[in-house]
């Protein structure tokens, strides 16, 4: 059964549902284009293609899957939504740190493909949570559709005028694992929306969000120290253990 939340006519007038799909937009297509900077590096500049099949096929996936099972989710939307957008917000921050720790290259021939499939799950998470809170929110609050499709169009839109100026004052690794507070918000807000509190609930819910939200400030407070999980060892070709002496990034190099 359900928590007790607003009619979805009333939830759907708050600006706080607004917010939300503004921030998880904002986000998705923030962390889409950072990823790009960081295949370039660590695999080939075309695996910029890769990253736009990734995020179409973690969007359709989701929406399929809500499709699906609409019954199911709409009985638990309340506590269902705020945790998908959390869990957004820590695959955000945590895929990027699994992949540069366990150096998933793919330049040697005996682990390429095993190395490339475990890339895909990874990162295929992200899109996926990001998808599934965008198509929720548009499909359970059919009241405000228009103006909720608004505020998503207006977060991706922000997130391509602001993603240039970011590229040259954070390094594309940190920036998606800062990306993940975006959806990490967004879950907030969405409590709030629904008429839920982030404590409310089952025990184990509040539990699993509290230790979401717990080990997403672990990883971002790792990505400013020396040993940052962030920091990228491996280029496409070869290790970078030794003869580094400067870094930096830009949108281009």
């Amino acid at each position: 059964p359900s928590l007790v939340v607003l009619p979805p006519a009333v939830a759907a007038k708050n600006p706080l549902l607004h917010a939300a799909i503004f921030l998880t937009s904002l986000a998705t297509l923030v962390y889409e284009i950072a990823l790009m900077r960081l295949f370039s590096v660590t695999l080939w500049y075309y695996f910029a293609f890769f990253v736009i099949s990734l995020a179409l096929l973690g969007g359709g996936a989701a929406a399929a899957a809500l499709f699906v099972r609409r019954g199911w989710v709409r009985a638990r939307l309340a506590g269902l939504l705020p945790g998908l957008a959390l869990a957004h917000g820590l695959s955000c921050a945590l895929s990027p740190a699994i992949y540069l720790v366990a150096r998933l290259s793919v330049h040697d021939p005996t682990t390429a493909t095993l190395n490339l499939a475990l890339i895909l799950g990874l990162f295929f998470l992200p899109f996926l949570f990001g998808g599934a809170v965008i198509a929720a929110i548009l499909a359970y609050f059919p009241e405000r559709v228009g103006s909720l499709y608004w505020a998503d169009l207006s977060g991706a839109g922000v997130a391509c005028l602001i993603i240039v100026p970011l590229l040259h004052v954070v390094p594309p690794p940190d920036l998606l694992a800062w990306t993940g507070l975006l959806p990490a918000a967004a879950g907030l807000l969405l409590a709030r929306a629904l008429g839920t509190g982030l404590l409310r609930g089952a025990i184990g819910a509040t539990v699993a969000r509290l230790v979401t939200l717990g080990a997403l400030v672990t990883l971002l407070v790792l990505s400013l120290t020396p040993r940052s999980p962030y920091a990228v060892r491996f280029s496409k070709t070869r290790p970078l253990d030794v003869g580094i002496e400067y870094v930096e990034w830009t949108p281009l190099a």
